[in-house]
């Protein structure tokens, strides 16, 4: 072989590398952009969940402040009414309570 046809061979070999070459840094590239999509909707999402979490303990808290509330008022209800002479069945069939709860409320 000729150091022409030698020299013709080498850089077919050196383009078809530099061909491989670019294919896998497109790839690369692809698979980097692929990723950045994906990191961002995962942020998206964890956001939108931190959110969804902070919304759900501030209506739990507000759930069980206003279940504090309707126990005082019912046990202020049921003693006032007791007070007036109202018998304890009585007293849960206008208040939706069973007795035993009626009893529970005026022992506290």
């Amino acid at each position: 072989m000729s150091p022409s046809e030698q020299e013709t061979d080498a850089l077919s070999g050196l383009e078809e590398r530099i061909q491989k070459a670019v294919q896998l840094v497109n790839r690369l590239r692809e698979e980097r952009d692929a990723a950045l999509a994906e990191a961002s909707d995962a942020r998206a999402q964890t956001a939108a969940l931190a959110e969804e979490v902070s919304q759900t303990r501030h209506a739990r808290e507000q759930a069980e402040r206003l279940r504090a509330d309707a126990s005082a008022q019912t046990r202020r209800t049921a003693q006032h009414l007791r007070e007036q002479g109202m018998a304890q069945r009585d007293i849960s069939a206008l208040l939706g309570i069973s007795h035993q709860a009626v009893s529970q409320l005026l022992a506290s």
